[in-house]
């Protein structure tokens, strides 16, 4: 007996055996398949290598499941896709049904087989043509295939020839073949060959299928000056719509949503349709991996779709950056018609066109869009599904059977000493009656109550509530693998990882109960056949692949590599996992070297950048659980929680006196995360002292429980309260202020307490998730928000944040040109082209003393379309000649004075938005509307403002501000004594009485006859007998 692949790699694998097999007549080989998806699979072409004393054999026979003669065809190397002689035939596989295949030799009285004239070829001169009863093809020959390309047209549903080409422009073909390869009972095939010159190829494939109603095409070319094929569907027929599903959040319309469109020019002034074979969503509506044109009056319908994403694109090549047609083509209606340029150059490119019943395509697009059928995959995009996305073909190769396992789960985020210690600790019988109280067997189960449940059960190893969590993790499973296969929602594989976490949660589920004796094993068996799936899935270029592009934020290539680690960890001794799990990892830290500056600050904003890093803790756990090393206790972890924790706001009397994070960019309103407390528990023997300041974090974030609001976290879904330790010691950090290089800088004063004033400037490079924000600033005074971001409710322009907006300044990006952290106060600065920020955030020890900023903005020259914007947290504004009281919203006022050489042409309006979320004090998460009260000054007149941001209580009288050195020197008048002030963008001196200044920036405050002196930049500073710095200028 030879087996080629062995029993238990077969899901739907091939067992290739000599005689043996309980049938009539001899078999020569026996192909054995097994769905363990829960799908029918009909009428699939597969190809399976045989021995060449078996390929061509013509006594031989193909016997189906039912004993009855099937076709077969012998396939050349070049034809199979593993690239060896093949046996092809149709299969048919019931879903949860084993079907076996046998080649079989035929008894002498055996009568051969009828001829079959389902599939047809005609050749002439000038056409080849090839096809079934459900659609045709023609291809030129001679002097037309030169001038048009291959494409002579496609038979539709009522007949009718449709479409055409032409050779648009560059290099023309200099000689041309077309000619049948293969021609039997289950596939026809057809190969246009061109030439260009010497050295320049372009090699199409035409394939039919017997049954089928499509022609799948392997394109590829490579030619040494750019060359273009134009492709026309129109001519032939009148197409007048277009069926299609949206890609782009619009108005009336969802992602995924089926929807037309009457050909014609396009409103929005985008191409008719992008096909590409990965999906970039939310680029257009009209873009995708297929569509379908179809007349209004008569019967047909054409589908294009592209598909096999990973061979479009060459990675080495892309690395080499090496010219190579692109993975997008754009169709146009321009003169008329219906048609799209194929660059040729050098690459691959898979696609098809499709036949299939109109009405029945389009049975749902009229239908409601609360329906789930309008978000569904219509027939032509099942046909995609069939032949490029899953293919059984493709499918038949995986192993989706796994022996032999070391260990029992749960193993990815618990491991057996974990459970131990966790039945050790806990009060079983108050657990058991947790079970029966809150009915955990029967009560829904959702993501932020599985915990609860998972505990209760391995603790107690509860009958009923072990079958009732094990029907739920087999549905939920099974829910993954139905959303590769129908799409509904999710209109691509790779679309979208942040709406795919039950890949994560069913597998974190189902590692609870696999091995607690109360899974039918059959069940058992087919999850891990499931899971298999999906770690195959996931690891396909066609469904995620940074390096080609194929990819979308950040966080989402965190999140989807998190999918993978799960996957791989479930199914430790699973042939592939090895290369998945270092796949996941290698990623993983790729992620925490370079998304992260070196001070921890990361590429996405607070919300997104827990998105990522949850993700990659969950990676990191389960690695470390397998006892694979990882990135667990990577310093970067250590950094990034750091950078969270001192980024996080002032205690917010909005939220019961605790902090949160910052509604920076595309972070939600009152946002806390319950990050910090996971990692003190995982951090407290490496690193007690760091362990016990995230403990104490967390406590100040209320203790909240996920990593954030708005959303889910998949990564450690069901074992978060598990993960948590309330008996671990706090400690108070010593933060002060700190610069992130390319994320922001944090200026704070008072911390800890319930009176800190803190300014948070965002700067550098990471830009990712954030608004059009750089260079603007939130500003917290004596613990009272007064100057805030407006939260997440999109990507909000520059005019909603307190930053200058400029012509000369529109780039998004402001960087960090100094900072200078001192005891009595602190400096930073940014440039953004031609406006510069200057930052001087001046200390007191008392938190209700004189601590304020000041603010320096200057243009290298005069731009008319510059403003100047401050928006207020307060309940009104009063505008005098140069200054603007603010009424702050609780017990803290702030005096904004502007120091300019002539009178402001002050300006107040006020704007509301509308948060996607927020956290109430009572724990409902809400949207939350917010108003503020902006403060603007346009710049016409001067190139230069500056802007003293004063807070005081309310039962405190504004303090006196004096001008000198045309708004380059500033007197402050506060209770403790003065504060002399110098910031300019260009260095100038100034003398008076026993003050002397050279430089651009420094303070000088006078406290009962002494003087305390800062420099933030290169000067001289000299006040009462005492001088700081270098040479006076």
């Amino acid at each position: 007996m030879r087996i080629l692949v062995p029993l238990h790699a077969a899901l739907l694998a091939l067992i290739l055996t000599l005689p043996g097999a309980a049938r009539a007549q001899q078999a020569v080989a026996t192909f054995s398949f097994e769905d363990h998806l829960k799908r029918a699979w009909t009428n699939e072409l597969v190809f399976y290598p045989v021995d060449a004393a078996v390929w061509g054999r013509k006594d031989l026979a193909l016997l189906g499941p039912d004993g009855q003669p099937a076709p077969h065809q012998w396939a050349t190397a070049e034809q199979s896709p593993i690239a060896k002689p093949s046996v092809a035939f149709l299969a048919n596989v019931p879903e949860f049904t084993k079907a076996t295949y046998s080649l079989v030799t035929r008894a002498a009285a055996a009568p051969a087989p009828a001829p079959n004239n389902e599939l047809r070829v005609t050749e002439s001169a000038t056409l080849v043509e090839l096809g079934n009863p459900q659609i045709a093809l023609r291809l030129h020959r001679g002097a037309q295939a030169l001038s048009d390309g291959p494409f002579a047209g496609v038979r539709l549903s009522s007949g009718a020839w449709a479409g055409g080409g032409e050779m648009k422009t560059g290099p023309r073909p200099t000689a041309h073949e077309a000619q049948i390869t293969a021609q039997g009972p289950v596939f026809l095939e057809a190969t246009a060959t061109y030439r260009f010159g010497e050295n320049g190829s372009w090699r199409l494939r035409f394939r039919i299928v017997r049954g089928e109603p499509v022609v799948l095409v392997d394109e590829t070319c490579d030619v040494p000056a750019a060359a273009v094929w134009h492709l026309s569907l129109a001519p032939g027929w009148q197409p007048t719509r277009m069926l299609y599903r949206n890609q782009k959040a619009i108005a009336g319309s969802n992602f995924g949503q089926q929807e037309t469109w009457p050909l014609g020019p396009a409103a929005d002034g985008q191409p008719a349709f992008v096909l590409e074979p990965w999906l970039h969503w939310n680029h257009r509506a009209r873009q995708g991996n297929w569509f379908s044109l179809y007349s209004e009056t008569t019967a047909d319908l054409l589908m294009v779709g592209a598909i096999r994403a990973g061979s479009w694109l060459d990675v080495s090549r892309l690395e080499a950056k090496l010219p190579q047609s692109p993975a997008m083509l754009h169709f146009t209606t321009a003169g008329g018609g219906f048609g799209a340029d194929f660059p040729l150059l050098w690459g691959r490119r898979l696609w098809m066109l499709g036949t299939p019943d109109r009405d029945r395509s389009l049975a749902d697009v009229t239908k409601s869009p609360q329906t789930i059928e309008r978000h569904s995959a219509p027939l032509p995009q099942h046909l995609l599904i069939k032949h490029g996305d899953f293919p059984l073909d493709l499918m038949k190769d995986y192993q989706f059977e796994v022996t032999n396992e070391p260990g029992q789960h749960p193993r990815l985020i618990l491991n057996a000493a974990d459970v131990a210690a966790l039945r050790k600790n806990a009060d079983a019988e108050a657990l058991r009656q947790k079970i029966k109280k809150q009915q955990l067997t029967t009560t829904p189960l959702y993501d932020h109550t599985m915990s609860a449940s998972i505990e209760a059960y391995l603790v107690t190893g509860d009958a009923a509530l072990g079958k009732y969590l094990s029907d739920l993790a087999a549905a939920r499973v099974q829910a993954v693998v139905d959303t590769y296969f129908n799409q509904v929602r999710l209109a691509t594989p790779g679309f979208a990882p942040h709406m795919r976490q039950g890949t994560a949660v069913s597998l974190l589920l189902a590692d609870a109960v696999m091995d607690g004796g109360h899974i039918a094993p059959e069940v058992r068996r087919r999850i891990k056949a499931q899971a298999a799936f999906i770690g195959y899935t996931l690891n396909r270029a066609d469904v995620w692949s940074p390096a080609r592009g194929y990819a979308a934020n950040p966080n989402m290539t965190t999140s989807h590599y998190g999918y993978k680690a799960t996957a791989a960890c479930f199914l430790p001794t699973h042939p592939e996992a090895k290369a998945w799990i270092a796949d996941a990892q290698r990623e993983a830290h790729e992620e925490l070297e370079t998304w992260s500056d070196d001070n921890g600050g990361w590429l996405e904003a607070p919300h997104y950048a827990l998105v990522s890093y949850d993700a990659l803790l969950g990676v990191s756990l389960m690695a470390h659980n397998a006892g694979l090393g990882g990135d667990l206790f990577h310093p970067k972890m250590k950094k990034v929680m750091e950078w969270l924790a001192k980024i996080s706001t002032p205690p917010d009397s909005r939220f019961g006196g605790f902090r949160h994070l910052p509604p920076i960019g595309n972070t939600y309103m009152i946002e806390p995360t319950g990050e910090f407390g996971i990692i003190a528990r995982l951090w407290r023997e490496k690193d007690p002292a760091f362990a016990r300041q995230m403990q104490w974090m967390f406590r100040q974030q209320r203790s909240f429980p996920e990593p954030g609001i708005g959303g889910s976290y998949p990564s450690l879904t069901g074992y978060r309260a598990l993960l948590l330790d309330a008996t671990l010691p706090e400690e108070v950090p010593a933060y002060g202020s700190e610069l992130f290089p390319q994320t922001g800088a944090i200026l704070r004063t008072g911390f800890p307490g319930p009176r800190e004033t803190a300014l948070h400037f965002i700067v550098g490079k990471h830009r990712q998730h954030y608004d059009y924000d750089s260079g603007s600033i939130t500003f917290w005074g004596k613990g009272r928000i007064l100057c805030d971001d407006f939260g997440y409710y999109g990507r909000a322009p520059a005019e909603d944040h307190s930053m200058v907006t400029a012509a000369s300044a529109a780039s998004d990006m402001m960087t960090v040109d100094g900072f200078a952290p001192a005891p009595h106060a602190d400096y930073v600065s940014g440039v953004k082209e031609a406006w510069t920020r200057q930052i001087l955030f001046v200390k007191d020890t008392d938190p209700l003393g004189p601590n304020y900023a000041v603010l320096c903005d200057t243009l290298k020259q005069p731009d008319p379309s510059a403003i100047w914007r401050l928006w207020t947290s307060s309940a009104k504004l009063d505008l005098h000649e140069r200054s603007v009281g603010v009424t702050g919203l609780e017990d803290v006022d702030m005096d904004v004075f502007f120091a300019l050489p002539q009178k402001p042409a002050l300006k107040q309006e006020a704007i509301s938005r509308r948060a996607g979320a927020a956290l109430r004090p009572d724990g409902a998460q809400v949207t939350f509307p917010y108003t503020q009260n902006g403060i603007i000054v346009p710049m016409t007149g001067a190139p230069v403002v500056t802007a003293l941001l004063l807070p005081r209580l309310k039962t405190e009288a504004p303090m006196n501000v004096t001008t000198l050195a045309e708004g380059r020197v500033l007197r402050v008048q506060t209770p403790k004594g003065d504060d002399w002030i110098f910031l300019s963008a260009t260095p100038f001196s100034f003398k008076q009485d026993d003050l002397e200044f050279g430089g651009t920036v420094g303070v000088a405050q006078i406290r009962g006859g002494k003087a305390q002196l800062t420099l933030g930049a290169l000067g001289t500073l000299k006040a009462r007998g005492q001088t700081i710095g270098g040479k006076p200028f």
